[in-house]
């Protein structure tokens, strides 16, 4: 049995001043008491659990945009269930729906007035205070929030003894604070840069201009590109920082879009790189060749994954390439959307599916492992008994929660024989 449980928006009181940088992860955010057990507490508690043939409870954190995250996860745990469960015990889901969090500590404003990474960090540590309030979770399973969320709620994780399944995130920061309870999913963004790096190599282009939301993530990659880029003999023509969140682009953001990209309709800059989330994304390259910049667009962020991208883009998008965890071929991979697709109506499977379903897969591999749900030992064999472990988007291998193995291909998007639009492996779309 799977139990969905959603949180609603809280009130907010004033908010204690808060340290700069890493300082405010040892804070309590609000000034909030500490809820749940200890993690000597906790990890006796699932002990006891797990000997009396008790359920396996994981809390899974996801964003109601990517609902296909919480939906691939819902198909594992069904799948596992009605495979008999982990050595006869059975999963329990518990949903936390973040935006809720984010809303109510106003983060839109915050941004707008230049603290938003604060309100990020806060909205963060209370979505893992919710989490650790059930004695029994086990483990968290989350994808879809800020860095600068996932970095706080991290550490309220680590002082429960709660293991985290990160499946959102590849800052590096992250796993520099992290301890033996943290797993990262997503390739590093030194892997992401380097497959970047590489395509704009094989497309012979020479000079690249590029386009970045201003967070912690995409700052990360542009500093790791230009590196590459240097080490290619590849000039970097220039650079745009945008500081807003995903949505439509309004006059006054158009208009310094305009002020920094018109240039390159006389330029010889080859090729524009967009590091942003993929619907801001879309507006770009819209908004962009609306005022006669051609230059082709590669993209970062599985610009394949949501229908809306599309939507907006239309035929302006038409070449537009993305780096992308999707495997296109694959025929575990066309099985898993033949039953995600019909197991939930009016979705469709894409990449965020699959990592919420191979989650909870990974984890489940991991328990069946230790036999406990104890979570430091469940965290030694993900790292040292499951060498490598095959999944949707590819095989698992940590190196001190770092995931090492998967990796990134390339996607273009291409009008079809039938006049839609849809993304094809780059090799497909010559």
């Amino acid at each position: 049995m799977i139990y969905l449980q959603v949180m609603c928006d809280r009130a907010i009181g004033t908010l204690h001043p808060l340290l700069a940088g890493l300082l405010l992860l040892g804070l309590t955010a609000c000034g909030q008491p500490e809820v749940g057990t200890t993690a000597i507490e906790r990890t006796a508690t699932l002990r006891q659990n797990y000997a009396a043939g008790k359920d396996i409870d994981i809390a899974l954190v996801w964003h109601k945009d990517k609902k296909q995250f919480r939906d691939g996860a819902i198909l594992a745990a069904e799948e596992i269930n009605a495979e008999g469960g982990i050595d006869g015990h059975q999963l329990r889901l518990h949903f936390t729906e973040a935006s809720s969090f984010l809303k109510s500590h106003h983060v839109d404003r915050a941004m707008l007035e230049g603290r938003y990474r604060n309100a990020k960090q806060v909205a963060g540590a209370d979505i893992a205070h919710r989490v650790v309030a059930r004695n029994n979770v086990s483990a968290v399973i989350s994808a879809d929030i800020p860095v600068e969320s996932t970095l706080s709620s991290m550490v309220v994780y680590k002082k429960h003894g709660v293991l985290f399944l990160n499946a959102g995130s590849s800052y590096s920061s992250i796993d520099w604070v992290a301890n033996d309870l943290y797993f990262q999913l997503l390739p590093p963004n030194t892997i992401l840069a380097d497959n970047i790096a590489a395509e704009i190599k094989q497309q012979k282009w020479q000079t690249v201009f590029i386009v970045y939301l201003d967070t912690y993530h995409e700052t990360e990659v542009i500093e790791l590109l230009r590196t590459e880029l240097v080490n290619d003999g590849i000039t970097l023509s220039g650079s745009y920082a945008m500081q807003l969140g995903e949505g439509n682009l309004n006059r006054g953001y158009q208009g310094r879009l305009r002020a920094s990209l018109a240039e390159l309709r006389y330029s010889d800059t080859d090729a524009i790189i967009l590091l942003m989330p993929p619907k801001l994304a879309a507006h770009v390259i819209h908004f962009t060749r609306e005022i006669g910049v051609l230059q082709p667009f590669l993209g970062s962020r599985e610009f394949n994954s949501p229908k809306e991208f599309i939507d907006i883009v239309g035929e302006h998008g038409i070449g537009t390439r993305t780096t992308s965890l999707y495997r296109a071929g694959d025929y575990q991979v066309k099985r898993f959307e033949e039953k995600f697709n019909q197991r939930f109506t009016g979705s469709k499977a894409n990449v965020s599916a699959m990592l919420g379903y191979d989650s909870v897969r990974l984890y489940a591999q991991g328990v069946a492992s230790a036999k406990t749900v104890v979570p430091i030992q469940v965290s030694e064999a993900l790292n040292y008994r499951l060498p490598v472990w095959f999944g949707l988007l590819g095989s698992y291998s940590f190196n001190e929660g770092e995931s090492v193995n998967i990796n990134y291909s390339i996607l273009q998007l291409v009008s079809r024989k039938d006049g839609t639009l849809g993304f094809v492996a780059e090799n497909d779309a010559n």
